[in-house]
C-alpha cells in the first residue's frame, strides 16, 4: 500500500535560519587548557547571531560566554538546543513521536484534529474521531483493512486509508507543534554539533563582541641561543594548535604565560530532582484558619535606570568594555599572568598548527662549565648562564644552543622571570675532567656545659670533598661547581659565601689554559645531646672528665658528682645487705614456725625453737634499726646532690 504523505499547513513555518555573521578576530591561549576566542561584527534592527559547537564545547561556551553591544542595544536572550534526551523532547510534543509511530497510530493521536483528506480527485474536511479495523471478503479471500472515520459537515465519513493519497492537518497549533518535533528529529542527525542563538534588540546598525573560553591544547614554547665568545642572542617560538572547526583567518593572537583556573562544570544537561510524592489527606476535615493581618509594608525604593556607558573603539576586549554590561560580580586578579601579543594577525587554517616568534634579543650571559656529581661523575657540561634582559617573561621550553656557528646541543629551560638568571646545560665537557674524594671525620665532643643539673654536650662531625681539576683548553674558563647543601650543616671552607639553590651551593673558579688544581669544601654538623648528670654512672662520669674541652670548673663539678654518686652507691650497698639480712631472718622464721607447728610442746625440739625466734626477733630490731639510719642518710645525701645539682649551671 502506497503511504500517502502529510502536508502542514500553519500560521508560522519553522524556516531555515539566516542571520548576522560575526568573524573571529582574536584569539588568547592559556597554559592551562583553554583559549579566549572573540568574536567581532555588525547587526542591525533586531537581529539573531547563531553560533555553532560541538556537543562537548557548550558547557564551555555557556559557562564563559561574554555578549557586548556597543551601541545601544542589548543581548534580549542567549538560547541553545536542548540537550533532554530525544524520546523525553518528542514527548513533550502535542503529536509524540518518540516511538516511531505507524501511520495508523499517528492518526489515533490526532484524534479531534481538523485535516484534509485527499481521495483521488476529491478532498474530504472534518475531524479525526478514530481509526478502526475491518474485515474485508471477496470470494475466499479475506483480508483486514484501516479506515480512517472524519466527523464532516456531512456527517460521519469512513474513509479507506488504502485510499488516501494525501493528508493535511488543518489545526496551526498542532501543525507548528508536529513540525517542531520534526525539526528535532532532523536535528538528532547530526549528534556533534549544538546551536547557540544570541537575539540582539536595538536600532539601526551597531558593532557587537561575542567572547567565550573553548578547551584548546597548551601553547608551548622553545629557544634558540647563539653564543659568540660571551655574547647572547636568544630566539623564541611560540607553538599553537588550532583544533577548532574554524580557520584562524587574520586573527590577533596572544600567548599568556600563566595556570588561571580552569574547570568544567555541566551547564547544558538538564538536571532532574527527584520529588517526593504527596498524596492528598481526604478523611480529614480542617476548618479555614484565619490570619492575622499583615503589618504595614515596608517602603520599596524603585529601581534606578540602567546606565549605559558609551561605545568603545573597537580594539581588543578590555576590562572596561565589561563595564558596558550591568555588572553581577566583582572579579579579583587571581595570578601573575604574562602575555606574549603577536604584532601582525595570523592565519591558522583549522586542525593545522603554527610557530609564532615571541622573543628575538640580545641577552647577557656567560659560557662557562657546570660541574655536578650527581649529573656526570668524571666531566662537567658545556653550558651558559643566561640571564633574561630580554624584558619578557620566558614560559618553560626546550633550548637549541649554536655555538662556533654550528650545532652545540639542547638544554632545557624552565620558567624565568625578568632579569633573573639560568644555567643552560647543553653537552658534555671533554675538555674538562674532575675527580671527586670524601673524607669524613669521626664525631668529636667541642663543647661541654652544665645548666641546672643537665649536661649539654655538644658533637660535631666534619666532612670534606676535595674537587681535583684539570683542564686541556688552551685559553682561560670559567667552571661552576654545584655541591650538596646538606641540611643541618655548616659552611666552613671556603670562608667566601657562595650563591646557592635551593640543595646546592654554587662555587665559581677561573681554571686557566692546561690548568690542575685542587678546591676543597668543608662542611661541619654540630648536634646537641643533653643528659641528667644524676643519671650517670661512674664510667660516663670518667668518659666526659676525659674531654680536652672540659672546662676546670666542670671538671671540678664532676669529680665532686662522682664522690657524691659513690658515696651514694656504698649507702645503697648497705641497704640492700640490711634488706636482705632481714629477708632472710624472716625466711627463716616462717621455716621454724612451720616446724613448731608439728611437734608437742613440752619437746627439746619445740624448745631449741623457741630460744631461736627469741634470738632472731632481737637480732631483726637491732637490724630494722640500722637499716632505717642508713635510709635516712641515703635520703639525705641523695636530697642534698638533687638540691645541688638543681644549683649547678657551668657554661
Amino acid at each position: 500500500m502506497k503511504k500517502p504523505s502529510i502536508f502542514i499547513a500553519c500560521a508560522v513555518l519553522c524556516a531555515t535560519w539566516v542571520g548576522a555573521e560575526l568573524p573571529l578576530r582574536h584569539v588568547t591561549l592559556f597554559n592551562s587548557g583553554v583559549a579566549y576566542f572573540e568574536r567581532r561584527g555588525t547587526v542591525t534592527e533586531d537581529e539573531d547571531v547563531s553560533l555553532r559547537f560541538r556537543r562537548e564545547q557548550v558547557n564551555d561556551v555557556i559557562k564563559s560566554l561574554i555578549v557586548i553591544d556597543h551601541d545601544g542595544g542589548m543581548v534580549s536572550a542567549v538560547t541553545y538546543d536542548a540537550p533532554d534526551p530525544l524520546e523525553r523532547t518528542l514527548r513533550s510534543f502535542a503529536v509524540d513521536l518518540s516511538d516511531q509511530p505507524s501511520f495508523p497510530q499517528l492518526l489515533e493521536r490526532l484524534r479531534g484534529t481538523s485535516v484534509r483528506a485527499k481521495i483521488s480527485a476529491r478532498d474530504y474536511e472534518g475531524r479525526i474521531v478514530g481509526v478502526e479495523q475491518q474485515r474485508r471478503k471477496k470470494n475466499d479471500a479475506e483480508w483486514t483493512v484501516s479506515v480512517l472515520n472524519l466527523h464532516t459537515d456531512q456527517g460521519l465519513r469512513p474513509v479507506p486509508l488504502d485510499e488516501v493519497q494525501e493528508l493535511e492537518i488543518l489545526d496551526p497549533a498542532i501543525a507548528r507543534d508536529f513540525q517542531a518535533a520534526l525539526d528535532v528529529l532532523a536535528g538528532q542527525m547530526d549528534q556533534t554539533q549544538r546551536s547557540v542563538r544570541l537575539q540582539f534588540v536595538g536600532k539601526g546598525e551597531r558593532n557587537v563582541r561575542v567572547a567565550y573560553m573553548l578547551e584548546n591544547p597548551v601553547w608551548k614554547a622553545s629557544y634558540r641561543v647563539v653564543i659568540d665568545d660571551n655574547d647572547l642572542l636568544l630566539q623564541g617560538w611560540g607553538h599553537v594548535e588550532n583544533m577548532t572547526d574554524d580557520d584562524w583567518d587574520n586573527v590577533n593572537v596572544s600567548l599568556v604565560s600563566g595556570r588561571p583556573i580552569s574547570f568544567i562544570q555541566n551547564l547544558y544537561d538538564p538536571i532532574y530532582v527527584q520529588r517526593p510524592e504527596v498524596k492528598m489527606e481526604l478523611h480529614e476535615e480542617v476548618a479555614p484558619p484565619e490570619y492575622a493581618r499583615d503589618m504595614a509594608p515596608l517602603a520599596m525604593a524603585a529601581p534606578a535606570p540602567r546606565a549605559r556607558a558609551p561605545a568603545a573603539p573597537q580594539e581588543a576586549m578590555a576590562v572596561t568594555d565589561f563595564a558596558e554590561q550591568e555588572a553581577v560580580a566583582v572579579g579579583e586578579e587571581a595570578g601573575e599572568l604574562f602575555q606574549y601579543v603577536v604584532d601582525e594577525p595570523v592565519s591558522v587554517p583549522r586542525q593545522s598548527s603554527a610557530m609564532l616568534p615571541i622573543v628575538q634579543a640580545d641577552v647577557k650571559g656567560e659560557a662557562l662549565s657546570i660541574y655536578n656529581e650527581s649529573v656526570h661523575g668524571r666531566h662537567p657540561l658545556n653550558g651558559v648562564e643566561l640571564e633574561n634582559t630580554s624584558g619578557l617573561f620566558l614560559m618553560q621550553g626546550p633550548v637549541t644552543v649554536f655555538e662556533g656557528g654550528i650545532y652545540a646541543g639542547d638544554a632545557r629551560l624552565p620558567d624565568t622571570q625578568i632579569g633573573e638568571s639560568r644555567l643552560l646545560g647543553y653537552a658534555v665537557d671533554l675538555a674538562t675532567e674532575v675527580a671527586l674524594d670524601w673524607e669524613r671525620a669521626p664525631q668529636e665532643i667541642v663543647q661541654l656545659k652544665v645548666i641546672r643539673g643537665v649536661l649539654h654536650a655538644h658533637r660535631e662531625q666534619r666532612e670534606t670533598a676535595t674537587y681535583r681539576i684539570h683542564s686541556t683548553r688552551d685559553r682561560e674558563r670559567a667552571l661552576l661547581i654545584e655541591h650538596p647543601v646538606k641540611p643541618g650543616w655548616d659552611l666552613l671552607e671556603p670562608e667566601e659565601e657562595p650563591t646557592r639553590t635551593k640543595d646546592r651551593y654554587r662555587f665559581r673558579l677561573k681554571l686557566g689554559p692546561e690548568e690542575s688544581r685542587r678546591f676543597t669544601v668543608t662542611q661541619r654538623r654540630i648536634q646537641e645531646q643533653t643528659v641528667a648528670l644524676r643519671s650517670l654512672d661512674s664510667d660516663r662520669i670518667e668518659y666526659y672528665l676525659r674531654q680536652q674541652v672540659i672546662a676546670p670548673r666542670l671538671k671540678e663539678a664532676m669529680e665532686e658528682l662522682a664522690a657524691r654518686q659513690s658515696a651514694l652507691s656504698e649507702l645503697r650497698r648497705r641497704r640492700e645487705d640490711l634488706e636482705k639480712t632481714i629477708a632472710d631472718i624472716t625466711k627463716e622464721q616462717e621455716r621454724i614456725r612451720q616446724n613448731m607447728s608439728v611437734v608437742q610442746r613440752p619437746s627439746d625440739s619445740f624448745s631449741m625453737w623457741e630460744r631461736k625466734l627469741i634470738e632472731q626477733e632481737e637480732e631483726l630490731e637491732r637490724l630494722n634499726a640500722r637499716l632505717r639510719e642508713v635510709r635516712k642518710e641515703e635520703a639525705e645525701k641523695r636530697r642534698a646532690m638533687e638540691e645541688w645539682l638543681m644549683q649547678l649551671t657551668i657554661e
